[in-house]
């Protein structure tokens, strides 16, 4: 091992294998479940509305070459509306980073009333997409009065094909008055070289306008009706004269409600458009179908048009709907008591499918471009891709996890962001390496879920680059090297980022096995050990650790300088997701009591730490005081409480923190932004909806719903803490003296399938003489002597010296195999009195040696621990092991079965 450090710093550093998860120092006696903070338990069995705040933004896509953005009049509260609710954006997989459209946009007009609604940015509006990848846009008020119908015009971008499929549902709410309306479909392209013409015609046989913009290097636009146009118009956007043949469509439209008929046109500035005109009866509504796609080619965008129009528009909606309900039925779905999580839960996994750059597997930071534009974050896509895999949609997690693997930098890490379209690096905040913790606890999670070893043998060169970038910056202080992470504000060694290395090297450390590298395994388990023991360090010690033992807190972190940085900070939660500590302990029940007594607003919500100014009187804010007050409340930080609520066994807390999600969440549950509003409940519209914060949920969710566990438990981590324990023949007197000495998890069943035999705990200190050892079971009891069923405790161990001349073995003696070759067995059988020591012998079989004269290990019968003292002299060739020799330990229970006696 190239680091052999400790919580304690004992006299002898002993490595404990085949026990996982390090997480903390132990106490015997329950934790407190909860806060001290009154709670006001939400209702089970109710249906959570969301919010009444629309996202502004939103993405489709058609899962393979095509994506789209829909965006409301304002993205923002500082923005002027130029535009109405429309189609903004379309990309293409030709050159993802072009915007082929200006808009694509509805315009109205009641020729009853005769009332022009063509301005559509002075609509209100709302947006969301349902579980059957319908893409609902609704019109309100219009210059703040509302109008004589309700217009709907809904969107689906039909999975594989190259375009989408638009909806009018026009409602007429009178029971008196018949109406007719007229309304322009309208595509705006977007020529990138205004020194070459767009060819625009129209094909009457396919009822489909074409935008030919091949010239410019660029694609081949075509919008279509499904239905007989009223009129329709090739135009030059560049011509607002009305009476002009070639005139804008939008131009002719709002002047006399109809198109000139255009057919031909050659200008750099082109539009597309159809106007229908219906009449919508008292109490009635009117359908129209349109439909919107790009090709590489004229001949490309002709045949698409031809499968398209081949169906009706009811068809391509009907058959979105049931492609969209395979993909959701071949995942993970949930069924809580309130719909309304359960709706959420299904709508914020379809705003991620389309969120994701079909081409390279990026996530945008958020829907909304207004503030962060097309930046993806290395972190937030990572999570992405983790909750994608909780949900059991690996394909589109896999595609992720390669896109890191291929660009990730020579020194093993990443940059902090990347640009959506062309997945090449954009300049920010560096550095922040979360994200390398992230990638290898991401791609452990997709192995152990699909075990693709062709997946895993493409991606194990990034994860031994990223394994060894920490473990070798691993310096004076433990921690890991330090970065800007997660709140991009101070360079520093960060609680969060420390935590991901920690889990992240577990995690690599279990893919080493997997890959036939146990050095690898070794070492990055020990290096995972070194920088939990600085994480667990009290902060006033030099050099100082990550825990505030004074009030009972994992601080925001260590400074660069050496100096505790104090401050409450909720993402330090993510110690107790990933299991870096368990979440069981008094030290994890602090650490929430703490965040929950500081940061708690809403009730449920939980800001991200103290004085938090963002989306409130920061400078950075994006788009200025959206808050209304210091410590906006964060879903994904509230995530965490829920997923320590969840471990547990505070299930109702849980489940009201995800009811409280679906109530801030957007119209139609979209994912809230990276904010809340405590004063106002709504979300915080510039970041809306964020990926990132649509996946904290999904994995809580499927958490709750006993679906998914975030935590990686280690393969083997290092134990020491210089400690006498006295052995009695009376156990159950020796408990409370173990309550200082760290303790490790475990998460594997026994292979006998008895809770008896499956170690949940064990305690591991040592002195200058003596090992010390207890293990708590699963069950909470055990066999009493020589009843049944009879069971053994085993300890194997190896030479401290590590002598070659010892024979050694990874074979168990009941047949098993370790994880690494022993020289040494003791035992004591439940129908035993004596403490039995083997050997390995020359033909690699266990060997009876002698029966030690040291106290045969004891048992609670009540509690299901037992305990042992083991002579360190007994584990040395040479008789007396040096002081900082170490040896690997594997701690087992063996079961008789009493009904097969196996």
């Amino acid at each position: 091992m190239s680091r052999r450090r400790s919580l304690l710093r004992p006299r002898y550093a002993l490595l404990l294998v085949a026990l996982l998860i390090g997480g903390g120092l132990a106490s015997t006696s329950t934790p407190p479940g909860s806060a001290t903070l009154p709670k006001v338990q939400l209702t089970s069995g109710t249906d959570t509305s969301p919010s009444t705040t629309s996202a502004a933004s939103i993405y489709l896509s058609n899962w393979s070459n095509m994506q789209a953005i829909w965006m409301a009049p304002k993205l923002n509260q500082t923005e002027t509306a130029t535009y109405g609710p429309r189609i903004a954006e379309l990309h293409y997989s030709g050159d993802w980073g072009v915007n082929q459209i200006v808009d694509y946009t509805g315009f109205y007009r009641d020729e009853t009333d005769h009332v022009k609604y063509d301005q559509p940015q002075n609509f209100t509006t709302t947006g969301y997409l349902d579980e059957n990848g319908v893409l609902h846009g609704s019109y309100g008020t219009y210059s703040g009065s509302s109008t004589p119908i309700q217009m709907q015009r809904d969107f689906v971008m039909v999975p594989n094909e190259p375009f989408m499929v638009v909806r009018y549902t026009l409602t007429n709410p009178s029971s008196t008055t018949s109406y007719n309306w007229n309304v322009l479909d309208q595509v705006h392209v977007n020529n990138t070289n205004t020194a070459d013409n767009v060819s625009g015609s129209y094909d009457s046989t396919r009822k489909t306008l074409f935008a030919n913009m091949t010239a410019s290097g660029q694609y081949v636009v075509f919008v279509g009706a499904l239905q007989t146009p009223g009129s329709y118009q090739v135009g030059n956007d560049s011509d607002c004269t009305p009476t002009d043949a070639t005139a804008s469509a939008w131009c002719q439209f709002d002047s006399t409600g109809s198109l000139h008929g255009n057919s031909s046109i050659s200008m750099p500035n082109v539009d597309l458009g159809f106007q229908n005109q219906v009449t919508i009866a008292p109490g009635t509504s009117q359908t129209l179908y349109y439909y919107m796609g790009i090709s590489s080619t004229m001949t490309a965008a002709q045949s698409a048009a031809d499968t398209a129009r081949a169906q009706t528009g009811s068809y391509w909606y009907t058959t979105t709907a049931s492609d969209y309900s395979t993909w959701l039925a071949a995942g993970k779905t949930i069924s809580t008591t309130d719909s309304g999580v359960n709706t959420a839960y299904l709508r914020n996994l379809v705003v991620m499918k389309n969120s994701q750059n079909p081409g390279d597997g990026l996530f945008p930071a958020a829907t909304n471009p207004g503030s962060y534009g097309y930046k993806a974050w290395v972190r937030d896509s990572s999570f992405d891709a983790m909750a994608l895999d909780a949900a059991g949609h690996y394909a589109e997690a896999k595609q992720y996890w390669e896109w890191m693997a291929a660009n990730q930098e020579s020194g093993g890490y990443w940059h902090t962001t990347y640009d959506l379209w062309s997945g090449g690096y954009v300049s920010f905040v560096e550095p922040e390496y979360d994200s390398v913790g992230e990638f290898l606890v991401g791609v452990l999670k997709h192995y152990q879920d699909t075990g693709d070893s062709t997946f895993l043998a493409d991606v194990w060169p990034a994860v031994e680059a990223g394994a060894n970038f920490i473990q070798d910056n691993v310096g004076s202080y433990d921690l890991g090297p330090e970065d800007n992470s997660i709140w991009e504000q101070t360079d520093q060694y960060n609680t969060f980022t420390t935590a991901f290395y920690v889990a992240g090297l577990r995690a690599a450390a279990r893919l080493a096995l997997d890959e036939s590298s146990s050095s690898d395994a070794d070492a990055w388990n020990g290096a995972a050990s070194t920088i939990l023991s600085g994480i667990q360090r009290s902060y006033s010690w030099n050099p100082p650790g990550e825990f505030n033992d004074t009030t009972g807190y994992y601080n925001q972190g260590v400074t660069s300088s050496g100096s505790p940085d104090t401050t409450i900070d909720s993402s330090s939660d993510e110690l107790i997701a990933l299991g870096d500590i368990d979440a069981s302990s008094e030290r994890a029940a602090q650490q929430i009591s703490t965040v929950e007594q500081a940061l708690t607003h809403d009730t449920w919500g939980i800001a991200r730490y103290e004085g938090d100014t963002y989306y409130d009187t920061s400078p950075y804010s994006p788009a200025g005081n959206e808050a209304g007050s210091a410590e906006p409340v964060w879903p994904n930080m509230t995530m965490l409480v829920a997923l320590y609520e969840v471990y547990t066994g505070q299930t109702s807390n849980a489940l009201s923190r995800l009811q409280w999600y679906a109530g801030v969440s957007g119209v139609g549950y979209m994912p809230p932004g990276e904010a809340v509003s405590w004063q106002t409940d709504q979300p915080i519209v510039s970041t809306m909806s964020e990926p990132f914060t649509a996946a904290a949920f999904l994995m809580t969710a499927l958490a709750y719903t006993g679906q998914y566990d975030p935590r990686v438990y280690p393969t083997s981590v290092n134990a020491s803490a210089e400690a006498t324990m006295v052995e009695t023949t009376t156990p159950a007197n020796d408990w409370p003296q173990w309550n200082n000495v760290p303790y490790y998890n475990d998460n594997n069943s026994s292979a006998s399938g008895s809770t008896m035999t499956t170690i949940r705990r064990a305690y591991i200190s040592n002195d200058s003489s003596n090992l010390y050892l207890r293990a708590d079971n699963a069950s909470g009891s055990l066999s009493g002597y020589s009843a049944s069923p009879e069971f053994a405790m085993m300890i194997y161990g190896q030479d401290f010296e590590h002598s070659s001349s010892l024979n050694s073995t990874t074979t168990g003696y009941f047949g098993g195999t370790l994880d690494h070759p022993m020289n040494y067995l003791f035992a004591r059988w439940s129908d035993s009195t004596t403490y039995s020591e083997f050997e390995v012998n020359s033909s690699g079989g266990w060997t009876f040696v002698t029966n030690l004269s040291t106290q045969a290990p004891q048992w609670d019968t009540t509690t299901g621990r037992w305990e042992l003292e083991l002579p360190t002299a007994d584990m040395s060739s040479s008789g007396t092991p040096a002081a900082g020799a170490y040896s690997y330990l594997y701690v087992e229970m063996a079961y008789d079965n009493p009904s097969t006696s196996s």
